[in-house]
């Protein structure tokens, strides 16, 4: 089973999307990493019959990048416990930081 994922506000909860008040720093570093707490549910799910193949969407409900270094790493340690907890091994370093370091070294 696929998961993807739909992240659509309307005005009426626009509130909840905390990506526009960081719009700017979005445009003037787009290859910035950045930590969010996200809350999200189930939208649908759907089968496909020939091939029985399954997937559901989960639409997030609640986006608030996480801007203060303090709460960062906390909200970091929380990744990464949450992580090891699913998986039962230890959050290497993300694709994006792990590719930024690479090309810092060359």
């Amino acid at each position: 089973m696929g998961v993807n994922i739909s992240a659509k506000f309307t005005k009426d909860n626009d509130l909840y999307n905390g990506l526009n008040s960081i719009e700017e720093d979005l445009a003037d570093h787009p290859n910035d990493v950045r930590t969010a707490v996200v809350t999200y549910r189930s939208k649908f799910g759907k089968t496909d019959f020939e091939s029985g193949g399954e997937s559901l969407t989960v639409r997030i409900v609640e986006f608030e990048p996480i801007i203060d270094a303090e709460a960062v790493g906390k909200a970091k340690q929380l990744q990464r416990d949450a992580f090891k907890r699913r998986t039962g091994n230890p959050m290497q370093d993300d694709l994006f930081s792990s590719a930024n370091s690479d090309e810092e070294g060359e």
